[in-house]
């Protein structure tokens, strides 16, 4: 069967709302997220993000059959799990690939059938990011060395600085890096926000900050998720990694948050070293292919 997608710049409320069922629903079908917090931000018809959205209605016309979305160069794309098996994967790839022949696509959970649809299309694996997880028994707040003061984010006063040390930070990473101040909003503006749970390291006398850790609540009362943690190339090797994992996870477990989880790109030593120090163990694989 022949599969026509739809091809747009930006959702109307309802295609972006049937986007989202379709995510949950793969989700649940599949154990794991096929688009990932940026992905579905960029849904949103007011999103600051410009995005390619490829659409396939389902037979009925009520809802998706799948979406794929394109930004920056890189894909993502679900399939409704009833309307798999059909060539809907292999037309939403073409899509992309039209849209941006060098486009590399991601595969949340690395499932086979993504690893299959990859194949088809002749696409190998460029990029690993992994999930790993944790589950605290007690954490224990270490103590700032001398010469280094931990602070509270105030979206007023750090704003700016934030983007910037985060930019400094993740200057190799291709999303995380390039993060603007209208990304920073717009994550403010989500339910999930607590400026309390993101927190800065300074040195003494300065005014900029060197290192940060960002903690999100999870979807349950036990769960949180070490959202990013960032350090200046000019402070790291200080130990300041470490020390904002366990202020971060000390900060979440105080709250009864114990069940931790994160993400982190698969060929990053330091710190993977950094989280198995802190008891985490690789709990999931994503694969990017290109």
């Amino acid at each position: 069967m022949t599969h026509t997608p739809q091809v747009a710049d930006r959702l109307t409320a309802d295609q972006a709302a049937a986007a989202r069922r379709l995510a949950d629903d793969a989700r649940a079908a599949d154990g794991t997220a096929a688009l990932d917090e940026q992905t579905l931000l960029r849904l949103d018809p007011g999103s600051a993000r410009s995005a390619t959205h490829v659409l396939l209605p389902d037979d009925d016309g009520s809802g998706l059959a799948g979406y794929a979305q394109l930004a920056e160069g890189s894909a993502e794309l679900v399939v409704a799990p009833s309307a798999r098996r059909d060539g809907r994967g292999r037309a939403l790839l073409g899509a992309v690939k039209e849209a941006d022949p060098a486009a590399a696509v991601w595969a949340h959970g690395d499932l086979p059938a993504a690893r299959a649809l990859a194949a088809s299309a002749s696409l190998t694996r460029t990029r690993e990011l992994l999930r790993m997880g944790t589950a605290l028994a007690a954490a224990t707040r270490p103590e700032p060395p001398a010469g280094v003061r931990i602070e509270t984010f105030d979206p007023a006063a750090h704003a700016e600085a934030w983007v910037r040390l985060n930019a400094a930070a993740f200057a190799s990473h291709p999303e995380q890096g390039s993060m603007t101040l209208a990304d920073l909003r717009e994550r403010e503006n989500q339910t999930w926000f607590d400026p309390s749970l993101l927190l800065l390291a300074f040195d003494d006398g300065a005014d900029a900050p060197v290192g940060f850790i960002w903690m999100k609540p999870g979807e349950t009362a036990s769960e949180a998720e070490l959202y990013v943690l960032g350090i200046d190339p000019s402070a790291q090797g200080r130990g300041l990694g470490r020390l904002l994992t366990g202020v971060g996870l000390a900060e979440v477990a105080e709250r009864g948050r114990t069940e931790i989880d994160l993400y982190v790109e698969g060929d990053n030593a330091p710190a993977l070293a950094t989280y198995r120090r802190a008891g985490f163990d690789v709990v999931e694989r994503h694969a990017q292919y290109s």
